[in-house]
């Protein structure tokens, strides 16, 4: 549905006239128009408009929250982040001189996203720290490791930072699943891999039994490092992440939370700035 739902969006033209319609007349003509272009595509969904802001610069513009909701699967939504101003839809404006997008810009703002972390594991620092980052990630992941490398180079002696990991092992990654349940594993007893599953490139060469001995030699038991691999409450851990993820309609990594400001990808910029509200 996320892929039509852009593209429909994208390419959306009203007809009329920006300047003589109210602010709640402007409401009602997006949500009539996405409505209608959605259903008119065969796609039976229900669609909320909210606006969220009047953009003072961009005379007669507004930015809106489009949030739609497969009729079949309540559950599933997507959010679309838009500008309009009773005539034009515009996805984003470009600063030209700098290149940064108002769109994401925006976002990134306005858009907090509140996440239960009592059942996520720690990285960095320690639960009930004044800042709260959440990584959605995939340990074979290419940029979710610089991802990770740029942030572990942010927190580096702070101690008002905790980083919890959400994990989204990704199909096309053999390793995700085994390097997901080691990290989990070496976890419970108190030893933290992440950086060395992030960063050391050796490991995708070896088989799965090599890393797991490899890292059973570091846990300081290797039973029961082995032992916990495939247990019960690795996988509780790994599939309270799926549901999570799911939750939050996430397919793909990295996607950073920082303070509830959602970052997509590695983008430096975004990150950046969720550090400097720190």
């Amino acid at each position: 549905m996320k892929g039509v739902f852009l593209v429909v969006l994208s390419m959306l033209l009203l007809s009329g006239s920006a300047f003589a319609l109210t602010p709640a007349e402007t409401d009602a003509a997006l949500q009539k128009s996405v409505t209608q272009t959605m259903a008119a595509r065969g796609m039976e969904v229900l669609v909320d408009v909210a606006r969220v802001q009047e953009m003072k610069d961009l005379k007669g513009f507004y930015y809106y929250k489009i949030t739609v909701k497969d009729k079949k699967k309540p559950a599933m939504s997507q959010d679309q982040y838009l500008f309009f101003n009773g005539t034009y839809i515009v996805p984003d404006f470009i600063n030209a001189a700098s290149g940064a997008s108002l769109a994401k810009d925006l976002k990134f703002d306005l858009s907090i996203t509140d996440i239960d972390t009592s059942k996520l594991s720690l990285i960095y620092g320690k639960r009930g720290a004044k800042n709260t980052i959440v990584k959605i990630t995939d340990f074979e992941c290419p940029y979710c490791r610089k991802a990770n490398e740029y942030i572990e180079s942010l927190v580096k002696g702070r101690n008002d930072v905790a980083i919890y990991i959400m994990h989204l092992p990704l199909k096309i990654h053999k390793k995700a699943i085994p390097f997901a349940e080691i990290f989990e594993a070496g976890n419970i007893m108190g030893k933290n891999f992440s950086h060395e599953l992030f960063s050391d490139d050796k490991l995708l060469a070896m088989t799965d039994e090599e890393v797991i001995n490899y890292f059973a030699a570091k846990s300081g038991d290797a039973a029961k490092f082995k032992g916990l691999l495939k247990s019960e409450q690795v996988q509780n851990i790994l599939k309270n992440s799926q549901t999570q993820t799911e939750a939050l309609a996430i397919t793909a990594t990295p996607v950073i939370f920082i303070n509830g400001k959602r970052v997509d990808g590695f983008d430096q910029a975004l990150i950046n700035k969720g550090f400097s509200g720190f």
